[in-house]
This record gives C-alpha cells, sequence and structure tokens, in this order.
C-alpha cells in the first residue's frame, strides 16, 4: 500500500505544452519521467493509499481483444481504487500523474499507433492529450483518459447485488462505439440511468439478438436523450429506465 499521487499544477501544464519536445517518452517503453522531469518536486501527496496492481495488455490487440481487455482492466482499476469518491474521481491531476508512471506502457500498447511514422506525429500527439491527461471537462474524464475511463466505468457498473458484479461492464464494452453512445450524453455520471440502459440492453441481448448493433444502440440513446429533454429522468428508477430502453430497442 502507497499513498496516490498526483501532479503539481505547474509541472502538469509545463508536461502538457512541451509532448512534442518529449514525444519519445510517450512512444518508447525506454523512457523514463525523472528524464523530462529532472531534479524537482514534480509531485503532491494523498491521504488515500491502494495497491495498484498491474493491467492487462498487448500490443497490436484487435477491435474484440481490445473489448474484452477493457473489461478485466477496468476490474483491475476499480478494484484497486474503489475507495476514491467521484469527487476525487474528477481530479485530472491524479490520473495523469498514473498515466506517465504505473500505467505509461499499458497506454503505449494500447492507444499509441504508429509512433516510429513521423508523417502520423500530429496524431500521436493528439492521442497522448486524451490519454495521457484530463480536460477539466467530467464527460472527457469519464471518456478519454485512459485511466480515469477504467474507473468510471467500473463505478458505472459495478453491481455489488449481483453473483457477477461485472456483468454490465461486459454489456458497456459490448463494443467500443456503444461504450462512447452511452458515456457520451448529459446522463453519463447518473449510475441510476446508466444502470438501467446497461440493464435493457443486456436483457436484450440474453432475450432477442445476442449481437445487438450499434447503430440501433445509438438510435435509442439518441431518443432517450430527446425523452429525457422533456422529462426528468433523475427521478426515475433503474427499471422505469430499463422499461423505457428495452421497449424501443424491442420495437426498432
Amino acid at each position: 500500500m502507497a499513498n496516490l499521487r498526483y501532479f503539481d499544477e505547474t509541472v502538469y501544464g509545463n508536461l502538457f505544452a512541451d509532448i512534442k519536445n518529449n514525444i519519445d517518452f510517450y512512444t518508447n517503453s525506454d523512457g523514463e519521467l525523472k528524464n523530462i522531469l529532472p531534479d524537482i518536486q514534480y509531485y503532491g501527496e494523498s491521504a488515500i493509499s491502494a495497491n495498484l496492481s498491474d493491467l492487462e495488455f498487448k500490443n497490436n490487440m484487435t477491435t474484440e481483444e481490445k473489448n474484452a481487455s477493457d473489461v478485466v482492466n477496468t476490474w483491475i482499476i476499480y478494484d484497486s481504487l474503489k475507495m476514491l469518491s467521484p469527487i476525487v474521481a474528477t481530479n485530472g491531476y491524479l490520473w495523469s500523474y498514473l498515466c506517465h508512471t504505473k500505467y505509461r506502457e499499458y497506454i503505449m500498447a494500447r492507444w499509441i499507433k504508429n509512433p516510429e511514422d513521423e508523417d502520423k506525429q500530429e496524431d500521436t500527439i493528439k492521442t497522448i492529450k486524451k490519454r495521457f491527461f484530463c480536460s477539466s471537462n467530467k464527460k472527457d474524464i469519464m471518456r478519454m483518459n485512459a485511466i480515469s475511463r477504467l474507473w468510471w466505468a467500473g463505478y458505472l457498473t459495478y453491481d455489488e447485488n449481483h453473483g457477477d458484479p461485472y456483468h454490465l461492464t461486459k454489456i458497456l464494452f459490448t463494443g467500443q462505439q456503444i461504450c462512447a453512445d452511452i458515456l457520451d450524453t448529459p446522463f453519463c455520471g447518473n449510475k441510476t440511468v446508466i444502470t438501467g440502459i446497461l440493464l435493457a440492453i443486456e436483457k436484450y441481448k440474453e432475450e432477442v439478438d445476442e449481437n445487438i448493433s450499434s447503430e440501433l444502440v445509438r438510435k435509442c440513446i439518441k431518443y432517450f436523450r430527446r425523452y429525457a429533454a422533456v422529462t426528468s429522468v433523475d427521478f426515475l428508477s433503474e427499471m422505469e429506465i430499463h422499461n423505457i430502453i428495452f421497449k424501443y430497442l424491442s420495437e426498432n
């Protein structure tokens, strides 16, 4: 067990501004953070202690392997950091520190493509900004940062009353597009709403079509967003949301 660390605000800003000069650190497994932040105290230390486990990864994964890996790694991250509150889990300096230290090689394998291709360097820099750093937008913290997205997936899907508490995590990562569409909503931080949606998709997969299409889910989420614009879904129960979503999926 060790106390969680987070970047100093100034150091974080300097790292973000200097990505291009430090590109080897983000693309070469031999790099070390101390080599680009020499002789300074670049982190703060929180009072929260955790035992951080390694993540599972390999290079050049297929889409199916990435989905399966995201499920396993969500379990690993959330199980290690279940003590965090949602407020603490919006601290981008914490997640970015973990990305630059403990989980750097995982992010490189999972997200960095063709690092040796200079023609693709701008694309690589954009990926580094999204996956190693955090914007101040909560939705981006939930969806983009390579490690915080796993924690939030765990927080939103963990079901302590089920024999498999991560059964809804598997539903969320049925496909990357399905995951993106569900989390790219105004109610993405509402566990009750997300649980109701995922329970409906789970039932649809079990009773109607195991290979639910991402296009059907996308249309359903668009429909529910319109529904939410005229109805306060924050006051609906998981089962009420489940019924709305399942009815739409079954009739379209």
